[in-house]
């Protein structure tokens, strides 16, 4: 063991191989893994994309068991619609961690812009909302992306970005909104539904990406 470094054949390490480590749990002990398992250790690097699901049915979509860790998750959606068209009806992203989905706590403000310059403002403590007022209507299509940012850890609070339009019929208009959310633990689970949680979805897509 107390060979100098030039007195070893130099080869190539492979995954398999071992290597020597003191063990921090058991008194820096001398013990060893594959260099396998030290990569193990390592996290992910890049962006990972989730399953595609089709918002065609049912009043909500959750993607549930997200990995510790995350920094930031986005939330694409195209072509949104449901069966019903009232102000509860929009949609929107809530979050939540191993207790469930929250539905209160969110400081958020949400403008749409139309072609006539007109501006719709609203404030909301439920969600982020990713679907301006003046697209309540059983026959909009609404696309966007909403981006969410790990802002601290100690207190679980994300700040959500977003910006949507309507890509049917002749109402143009878009969606900007801004806002945070302090969660009760850490993120694991992402819902898209409509404020009131009623209408049914009849068209569209959604997915995340994490990293």
């Amino acid at each position: 063991k107390d060979a100098l470094v030039a007195d070893f054949t130099e080869v190539v390490v492979t995954a398999s191989d071992s290597i020597l480590i003191g063990d921090a749990t058991d008194g820096g002990n001398t013990k060893r893994d594959t260099v396998q398992g030290i990569l193990d250790l390592v996290p992910a690097a890049g962006i990972t994309l989730g399953t595609p699901v089709a918002t065609t049915s049912g009043t909500a979509v959750n993607f549930t068991s997200l990995p510790a860790g995350l920094k930031r998750v986005t939330v694409n959606f195209r072509d949104l619609s449901s069966n019903a068209g009232g102000a509860t009806d929009l949609f929107c992203v809530r979050l939540g961690d191993s207790g469930g989905v929250e539905s209160t706590g969110y400081i958020t403000c949400h403008a749409t812009m139309y072609l006539t310059s007109t501006l719709d403002n609203k404030r909301d403590a439920t969600s982020f909302v990713v679907m301006g007022d003046g697209f309540a209507s059983a026959t909009t299509e609404t696309s966007g992306a909403l981006q969410l940012d790990l802002l601290e850890s100690s207190t679980n609070t994300w700040m959500g970005t977003w910006i949507s339009s309507r890509t049917n019929g002749t109402a143009v208009g878009n969606t900007l909104g801004a806002g945070y959310k302090p969660l009760s633990g850490v993120l694991d689970r992402i819902q898209l539904t409509t404020i009131g949680g009623t209408a049914t979805l009849d068209n569209g897509q959604v997915n995340i990406t994490y990293e």
